[in-house]
């Protein structure tokens, strides 16, 4: 029985307890006042009343509840569980389609000199612990691989415009203005030739993230040039 539903009973049956051991005391109460005890007594016996029905309503269930789990027990293997006549079949798990981050290389030529088109992956999950599992993708991104020959003569010759290269031949290099192109001819007229491209980062005015996004578009424009030169 609810806890809560027997304090309720136990309380209204030591009010009717208290009440009745009265006796003829409530008989001599005034008519008005006994009256409204006689009522408060009513209404507490059909409040008693009510509560165990209810209460008998709520065992009922549980029973039959009760009842209906073993029945159900007994019939949940039969549904899950294989006849011994597949268990054969069944005995290795089958594998599962494994589905990995796609790259693709388009070879531009069979030379040393190479740029390849890597197509990779954006996963919403990391890389599971299970080979089985199969890894869902995004969105695909294109990233650009510069063979080491291309990427050292690019640099090379990037660092010879820096060294040689007039204000207006400087201005056709990728993130290089009129203001930065004079900059590095003046630190050159001062300072002498760059040993280095990553020297840039010298010149007052180019800071270190610059010099860095310089690097990658002109050393990326440069290794293109001359991978479609020769052909």
């Amino acid at each position: 029985m609810d806890p809560a539903m027997l304090e309720n009973l136990l309380s209204m049956e030591r009010l009717l307890g208290s009440q009745g051991s009265q006796g003829i005391p409530l008989l001599n109460t005034p008519k008005r006042e006994r009256m409204v005890l006689i009522k408060t007594v009513e209404e507490k016996n059909l409040e008693i009343e009510r509560l165990k029905m209810k209460q008998k309503e709520l065992e009922a269930k549980v029973l039959a509840q009760e009842a209906l789990d073993p029945k159900e027990k007994e019939n949940t293997p039969t549904i899950l569980q294989p006849s011994s006549s597949c268990s054969g079949s069944v005995a290795k798990p089958l594998k599962k389609a494994v589905v990995m981050p796609l790259q693709r290389i388009q070879k531009q030529s069979e030379s040393s000199n190479k740029i390849h088109l890597l197509k990779k992956g954006h996963k919403r999950k990391l890389e599971s612990s299970h080979e089985s599992e199969a890894v869902e993708k995004d969105e695909d991104y294109w990233e650009i691989q510069i063979s080491p020959e291309l990427l050292a003569r690019g640099r090379k010759k990037l660092l010879h415009l820096l060294n040689e290269g007039s204000a207006r031949d400087l201005r056709s290099l990728q993130r290089i203005g009129q203001k930065k192109a004079q900059l590095i001819v003046g630190w050159r007229e001062l300072h002498g030739p760059f040993n280095e491209v990553e020297d840039l980062e010298q010149v007052e005015g180019i800071s270190g993230k610059q010099v860095e996004s310089f690097l990658k578009a002109n050393l990326l424009s440069l290794a293109a040039s001359q991978h479609s030169g020769p052909s």
